[in-house]
């Protein structure tokens, strides 16, 4: 196996893919050759091949996530689909449950999979949720003195 090349100007596109580099070692790289540092280790990898290819600069995908609107939330208002569990969320479910509200997996999984369904539903579920996580629980497997009383 051939010792990994610093990555500088002079390599090639095809020498540089062809070795593991941290993100970190590439982000610097862009920055010393003032190359956009946004992005994932992916197109970060991308840009500086270009770069090393051609000498042009590709520029950064302006991707951003839409935001929804879910509008004023309450008990009746139906659960949309693709749900996002964002602070608007929490605010409603800790003003309605409590401080003690948080968003566990089987909840959030119970909202992505009722969209349609409303809020008050949700609220229902949560309850139910943590009732059946109690019911669920299993105590430690030790045992305890009283427990060799049953022997005698």
């Amino acid at each position: 196996m051939s010792e990994r090349p610093d990555l500088i100007k002079e390599l090639d596109g095809e020498t540089f893919r062809s070795f593991y580099y941290l993100k970190e070692e590439l982000v610097d790289f862009c920055g010393e050759n003032n190359l956009p540092v946004s992005g994932g280790k992916i197109e970060i990898t991308d840009r500086i091949a270009c770069f090393l290819d051609t000498g042009k600069v590709l520029e950064t995908s302006a991707k951003r996530k839409a935001t929804i609107d879910v509008g004023l939330l309450t008990e009746n208002t139906l659960i949309e689909s693709n749900i996002v569990c964002s602070e608007k969320h929490r605010a409603f479910f800790k003003e309605k449950i409590g401080k003690s509200f948080s968003f566990n997996v089987l909840f959030q999984k119970w909202l992505k999979s009722n969209a349609g369904k409303t809020y008050g539903d949700a609220i229902s579920a949560y309850y139910q949720i943590l009732e059946e996580k109690k019911k669920s629980l299993q105590g430690h497997n030790r045992y305890q003195k009283s427990d060799l009383l049953a022997l005698d």
